[in-house]
Formats: structure tokens, sequence, C-alpha cells
């Protein structure tokens, strides 16, 4: 009988401190309403409740229409959400990486939604050992034409992305 694994075997790893900055950088939190409070909101087009960082949840419960949280809540949340995020794109990665490159490889994922990613040939690329140059042109908003008419947000953060990913570790 093969052994489970338990809660302590998941990784994490890729939810870390440059991850985090990232995200919170490019993805601003929603929608406050005065007095340090945050009110649930539905994105255009969409039927489900978030709050704050795009969470679906918060403190255990599904967002309604009257959650309200304080910005320590959704930020606290916002941990939650992408260790959960953090589990599903490691599984997805064959490919040693360190910990930028891992913190910025989850913000791409967040970015563009875990079953775009899963299907992206920049993950093909990682996980095919690909080298820098080949990385770049798939990440880069300026030699990967699709990102240049989203706006320079979307430009500012590809490119943060990539000068995360491909920096030195130390």
């Amino acid at each position: 009988m093969a052994a489970q694994s338990s809660f302590h075997d998941l990784d994490y790893s890729f939810a870390n401190e440059y991850a985090l900055a990232l995200i919170k950088k490019y993805t601003p939190a929603r929608t406050l309403m005065g007095s340090g409070k945050f009110a649930a909101y539905k994105s255009y087009g969409e039927f489900i409740w978030r709050i704050g960082y795009e969470s679906k949840e918060l403190k255990g419960n599904v967002v309604g229409p009257f959650t309200r949280a304080t910005q320590k809540e959704i930020d606290e949340q916002l941990k939650k959400d992408l260790e959960t995020f953090s589990y599903k794109v490691a599984r997805l990665i064959f490919w040693p990486l360190n910990d930028k490159q891992k913190g910025a490889l989850l913000s791409y994922a967040h970015s563009v939604g875990f079953f775009q990613f899963k299907e992206s040939e920049l993950l093909e690329a990682i996980n095919n050992g690909k080298n820098k140059k080949t990385i770049i042109k798939l990440w880069s908003p300026y030699f990967n034409k699709k990102d240049l008419d989203k706006g320079s947000l979307l430009i500012d953060r590809r490119r943060s992305e990539l000068n995360c990913f491909v920096a030195h570790d130390k």
C-alpha cells in the first residue's frame, strides 16, 4: 500500500517573498470602502464573489455579497491562496528552480491563470531545460507581442517577473 503524503510534505515553496511582492504590486487589492475595510466584488462577466486580491474565500468561508475584510485579513487570505496555488504550480515543474525563479513563475501563473499556465509554451520551455534566451523570448512582452497590447501594467509586470527570474538567487 502506497504511503499517503501528509500536509507537511506539500510543496509551497513557490509562495515565497518574491511571489508575494510581485503579486501584491501588480494585482492591487479591490474594493476599498474606506475606514480600512474592503468589500466583496464581482469581476466583469463572473458570477462568483471575490474580495481583496481576487480571493474566493475569507477565513474558510465563501465570499458573498456582504463580505467585508480588513487589510490584514485580505493579506492573510492572499498568503493562504498562494500556498494552495503554489502547490498546484509546483506539481507542474520538473526542473530545479531557485527561490527568485519560483516566485517569478508563481506571479506569472497567477496573472495568466492556472489552466492557461498549464498549457503555456513558457512552462514547456522551462520543463525542457531550454536556455535563458528562449525563456526570455517567451516571457518578455517586447518579444512576445501578444502582451504588448494589454497595457503598461501588464508589460511592467512581465518585465519585473522576468528580471526576477533571470536574477541571481543571492
